[in-house]
């Protein structure tokens, strides 16, 4: 793949930009998938991650996956078409919704 171990110094995060740049996505998304339950932070790792690599990365346009394993993943699409397909009753406005 081209790639090669780049060694940074310890306790000086500036050096290490990148690896910072994912560390504050993830505590970010992590913080609000743990707002009901905090205690249990450990076990939403793997659905953090999960997402984070499905999504589409703004600055190259496509997801981890993709760029790993060369192939588009499905799951989000799956998700969505098994989500929409539950909400045909759903209404836009002020009155109650009921599902």
């Amino acid at each position: 793949m081209g790639s090669s171990p780049r060694f940074s110094t310890p306790l000086h995060p500036e050096w290490n930009g990148l690896v910072e740049r994912f560390n504050q996505t993830l505590k970010k998304m992590l913080h609000h998938v743990i707002l009901e339950e905090p205690r249990s932070w450990h076990t939403k790792i793997p659905f953090v991650l999960w997402a984070y690599r499905e999504v589409p990365n703004s600055t190259t346009g496509v997801a981890p996956l993709q760029l790993l394993y060369g192939r588009k993943p499905e799951a989000l699409s799956i998700l969505k078409n098994t989500w929409m397909a539950g909400q045909e009753g759903l209404q836009l406005g002020t009155t109650p919704v009921t599902l």
